[in-house]
């Protein structure tokens, strides 16, 4: 957190890993849930933290990171590798 942020740490969650990190706390007096993750370049739909998410879901969460999703498998990948599900949840 950045010097002079009013931010209170009230709970914090990370992975051995480095595939996320959870704080939870207060900004200006208003609970606040950020998340980072950074997610695998596979269609792994085991990673998705949601046993993180799923107790804070009252709260605002912010969710930032490298969601490792491309647009068009033979473009952005090499060498080319089609994925055969979407990887995003809406």
């Amino acid at each position: 957190m950045a010097p002079g942020v009013p931010f209170q740490l009230i709970y914090q969650e990370a992975d051995l890993e480095g595939h996320y990190i959870l704080l939870q706390g207060h900004l200006n007096g208003e609970n606040i849930v950020l998340l980072n993750t950074y997610e695998p370049n596979t269609d792994d739909a085991q990673f998705y933290p949601r046993d993180l998410v799923n107790p804070v879901l009252d709260q605002p969460i912010v969710w930032a990171g490298d969601f490792n999703c491309i647009e068009d498998g033979t473009l952005d990948r090499h060498p080319p590798k089609m994925n055969t599900k979407p990887r995003m949840i809406h």
